[in-house]
C-alpha cells in the first residue's frame, strides 16, 4: 500500500498520478462512447490492494491537493 508511505516516486503521487492520467481518462472515455450507444466489451481488473487504496478516506482528500497543486 503506498497511501502512508511517503509522496514521490512510489508512494501517494504514483497512485494520484495514476488515477488522474489513466483510470478516470479511460472512465471518461468509456461513458463517451456509451453515450455515443457504443458497447465497450472489455474487462478491468483492480487488485484489492488498489481498491482499498482507492477507497482509503486519505485517498479523497491527497487526491484533490494533487489535483489543485497540478
Amino acid at each position: 500500500m503506498v497511501i502512508g508511505y511517503g509522496s514521490w516516486p512510489h508512494g501517494e503521487e504514483w497512485l494520484y498520478e495514476a488515477t488522474s492520467e489513466v483510470y478516470i481518462p479511460l472512465l471518461d472515455m468509456l461513458f463517451r462512447l456509451t453515450e455515443e450507444g457504443i458497447k465497450a466489451n472489455l474487462n478491468i481488473s483492480f487488485t484489492p490492494v488498489l481498491c482499498e487504496q482507492l477507497s482509503h478516506p486519505a485517498f479523497a482528500t491527497g487526491f484533490v491537493a494533487y489535483l489543485n497543486r497540478k
